[in-house]
């Protein structure tokens, strides 16, 4: 009878103690995200994970580390469509064939100054690998998309007018929006992106491709000249373009 007795007892423990691992290995909770979370949510919700509990500031907790870790795992993993995917079936034993499991990251610095520059712009649309086809390719509209890198000086510099020329384009005209290949380097070796920044458009139903290049002082001037919206008028004779040759600033598009 005993025996028995130990036997439910010891079933009903580890039945206890499986429900609080799940809940407690749930990414989506880890991050404080619904299961229905876009892109955009879960970037905002590791970020700010990211300054909280990153070990940089936290150098007194001897658990700090193993915690961003699994923060920073939950991110990977939701962030990428296809690892989403197997999570969202299979939990983390879908993930045991790859991906996922990384155990480094960042500085507490470049989540603060370089994580997600663009996350905050309500003009700029942060696209990933997991919504990139969706937004760009499926959508029937016109995407204007710069292409950056994180440790990209001249990515930084850019910024501040790549936003200022999103809020200048007409509602409904054409989207503006914003790849960090430091994070998603596959889905910018398939736009063929060979240096930073670069900025592409992508008109409707078919797409173009196009490098700007400034001779280290892209200000809006240079940018506006370049203004896709005039270039959208005509772009079906369009083979190249070039647009104030002093000043260097040149986009070659092809068919």
């Amino acid at each position: 009878m005993f025996p028995t007795t130990l036997l439910i007892i010891l079933f009903c423990l580890n039945l206890f103690f499986c429900d609080i691992e799940a809940e407690e290995e749930s990414f989506y909770s880890l991050l404080g995200v619904e299961q229905d979370a876009d892109l955009l949510t879960i970037r905002k919700a590791f970020k700010s994970l990211a300054l909280e509990k990153h070990p940089d500031k936290n150098p007194d907790d001897p658990n700090a580390h193993s915690i961003f870790v699994r923060i920073n795992r939950a991110y990977e993993v939701l962030k990428d469509a296809e690892l989403r995917r197997k999570y969202d079936q299979f939990g983390e034993k879908g993930l045991e064939d790859g991906g996922g499991g990384e155990q480094h990251y960042q500085s507490w610095q470049f989540y603060n100054d370089n994580f997600g520059i663009y996350d905050d712009d309500p003009e700029i649309i942060t696209l990933g690998r997991g919504d990139f086809e969706e937004e760009v390719f499926q959508s029937g509209e016109i995407w204007f998309v710069n292409f950056y890198s994180a440790f990209c000086s001249h990515c930084h510099h850019l910024a501040p007018i790549w936003r200022e020329l999103a809020k200048r384009v007409p509602e409904g005209v054409a989207r503006i929006g914003a790849v960090n290949c430091a994070e998603d380097p596959g889905l910018c070796r398939s736009q063929n992106v060979m240096g930073y920044p670069s900025l592409i458009v992508y008109p409707q139903q078919e797409w173009f491709q196009g490098f700007l290049f400034f001779n280290f002082r892209k200000d809006l001037g240079c940018v506006s000249h370049f203004y896709f919206l005039q270039i959208f008028t005509m772009y079906d004779s369009f083979k190249g373009f070039i647009i104030e040759p002093g000043r260097r600033c040149r986009s070659v598009f092809f068919r």
